[in-house]
């Protein structure tokens, strides 16, 4: 019997980021890419109030709905925030964790400021700018026009009030760092060696506080190693999964 694979994708994308990795991983996988309410196909929110918890909550349900008693769970940026966040609250519904680009520690104040100053920007109609410099940022200098054409265009399926319902979102995640030495999950933890959003530096520290973990680093890559680097980050998780 195939096991379970759950995708989370990151902010502000949608399930479509994993279409390598589903591409790579399904013959022997069940693999499952999740939109997050507002995001890809999943547009129709309700009013779904967007923070950290409340994403983990949706993807508990979804996997309880589809009745996957024992998953696999890969998130990354955000979608990392999300499934660490689950694997501390719902840890018996979860085999294995992979984390890429996330970061487990807070915002400080100065970081909170900044972001309020970038969402007042966004409302006052400044999304295609911040698409682009968030682009401009994550990417790997070394990153194709090709792929930063695909990365923008991703981006951009996303609503303003949705951007920045996810961006505050991140602004006021937990602390799951605190907790990360509780963790009785393997956890594989991956970073893109040019990735300023989440510096190798600052994710070998997290993987360094989780008891039972695996540390890799894709060289010449960003913040998006699905779409920057899909064949590396598909040799990692193949190697993971086969290991458990």
């Amino acid at each position: 019997m195939k096991e379970n694979i759950v995708f989370i994708h990151g902010f502000p994308m949608s399930a479509s980021i994993w279409n390598f990795q589903i591409e790579a991983l399904s013959n022997n996988y069940n693999c499952y890419a999740v939109d997050l309410p507002g995001y890809g196909s999943n547009l129709s929110d309700n009013g779904f109030n967007h923070s950290i918890d409340s994403y983990s909550n949706y993807v508990f349900q979804f996997i309880k709905e589809n009745n996957l008693n024992s998953v696999h769970i890969v998130g990354m940026s955000m979608g990392g925030s999300i499934t660490l966040n689950i694997s501390r609250r719902y840890p018996d519904i979860v085999k294995t964790v992979t984390v890429i680009h996330t970061s487990a520690i807070v915002d400080t104040d100065e970081d909170k400021n900044n972001r309020d100053i970038t969402i007042a920007a966004i409302k006052n109609g400044g999304l295609n700018n911040f698409i682009d410099r968030f682009a401009d940022r994550l990417l790997s200098p070394n990153a194709s026009d090709e792929i930063r054409k695909m990365y923008i265009s991703l981006m951009k399926e996303a609503s303003k009030d949705v951007v920045i319902a996810g961006y505050t979102a991140i602004r006021n995640r937990p602390d799951e760092f605190k907790n990360l030495k509780n963790l009785k999950i393997p956890v594989l933890v991956i970073a893109g060696r040019d990735d300023i959003g989440s510096s190798p530096r600052e994710m070998k520290e997290m993987a360094s506080n989780i008891p039972n973990s695996t540390f890799k680093v894709i060289s010449d890559c960003g913040h998006i190693a699905p779409l920057e680097k899909p064949q590396e980050l598909n040799n990692f998780l193949l190697q993971w999964f086969e290991s458990y």
